[in-house]
């Protein structure tokens, strides 16, 4: 089998015995009509792939194992994955114009009204009005910090989340800048967190980014689209304080430790000569 596109994103997961040692590599795959697939390199062939997988890289791949997916919180809907092996072989293709991070937008209502499954990671875009300052989490030593934040969308949805560690971070830098104005933010692959009555956003620990003003298109169109005569966008985030700042995430629980992507076949074997044309997120 034999797929063409582009990596989405590479993330780094810990290996199951010791976590200091990286155990995987897993690329969430985009083809030219957005579809996605995770792709999963084991660390015995890191070496082979190191030059060859980078974000926004578009790539010819072929050669590898289709497995059946599973679990909570994953990148991609697709039911399957794809598995590298020693004969998988991996070519640069620079001639196809793919999505650079193939985002799939999810409407606050419908996040709102449980009608998002959250067995899936999300993407979302919004208007940030109000953020925290960085929290100091940390227990028995080990350091920690969270943020939260509100984002209100173009229907005047609005939904809370709270980003921890190198996300808060993050946030907390570009609150220190004091631009003025509330900034348009994309989340993407980030986790729906229900309990009771409440919905909320929250990182997973390896995937999700951020994107805060950043220049462009999907941030520009979304400024563009901000209906003329609205001067929210003048105001500034406002102050969540820590005292007020109490999460549902607080209550239930922290981080825990070619052909189309659609006609992936139900099949654990090696299959050939399909084409599929893919870009690494």
């Amino acid at each position: 089998m034999e797929i063409e596109g582009e990596d989405c994103e590479v993330l780094e997961q810990p290996d199951f015995k010791d976590h200091t040692v990286i155990g995987t590599r897993e690329l969430i795959l985009v083809d030219e009509k957005g579809s996605k697939i995770q792709a999963t390199i084991n660390k015995h062939l890191f070496d082979n792939y190191k030059n060859l997988v980078k974000e926004g890289a578009t790539r010819i791949i072929s050669n590898f194992l289709v497995k059946k997916t599973g679990g909570q919180h994953r990148a991609t809907s697709h039911d399957y994955k794809i598995v590298f092996i020693y004969k998988t072989n991996v070519k640069e293709c620079d001639n196809v114009q793919l999505p650079l991070y193939g985002f799939d937008f999810v409407p606050f209502d419908k996040m709102l009204k449980k009608e998002v499954n959250d067995v899936f990671l999300v993407d979302v875009i919004g208007e940030c009005t109000a953020m925290s300052d960085k929290i100091d989490t940390s227990t028995n030593g080990t350091p920690n910090y969270k943020v939260m934040f509100e984002l209100e969308d173009l229907k005047k949805y609005t939904i809370s989340g709270t980003v921890w560690g190198k996300y808060a971070e993050q946030m907390t830098e570009y609150k220190k800048k004091g631009i003025q104005g509330r900034p348009i933010i994309i989340l993407q692959f980030v986790k729906i967190k229900r309990w009771r009555d409440q919905v909320s956003l929250c990182n997973s620990l390896f995937a999700t980014k951020i994107f805060i003003n950043e220049d462009i298109s999907e941030v520009n169109d979304y400024k563009e689209s901000i209906t003329d005569g609205d001067d929210s966008r003048s105001l500034g985030i406002t102050h969540l304080s820590s005292q007020n700042s109490h999460s549902i995430e607080d209550e239930f629980m922290k981080l825990s430790d070619g052909k189309q992507l659609d006609e992936i076949p139900d099949t654990n074997k090696l299959r050939q000569p399909w084409i599929l044309t893919v870009d690494i997120c």
